[in-house]
């Protein structure tokens, strides 16, 4: 499995305003995990491209963060 660090939420960090959107919103079928551990955030899951769907995310409402420097996923 690839991981990368994209968002540090430090020792204890506060999760409760992160949540998990999938393609179902739309009729897809991909399926996401978001697991809490002590210093990060594990998010995995499986894409589908059935039922026109092919996202999964894991979302919050951030101000004030520079995403310039983080690589793309592919």
């Amino acid at each position: 499995m690839n991981t990368i660090d994209i968002i540090d939420f430090g020792k204890n960090g506060n999760t409760n305003d992160w949540v998990i959107v999938n393609d179902g919103v739309m009729g897809g079928l991909s399926q996401s995990t978001a697991i809490n551990y002590e210093d990060y955030v594990l998010f995995s899951g499986t894409t589908s491209l059935k039922n026109n769907g092919g996202f999964a995310s894991y979302r919050s409402l951030m101000e004030n963060i520079i995403l310039r420097t983080i690589k793309p996923l592919k």
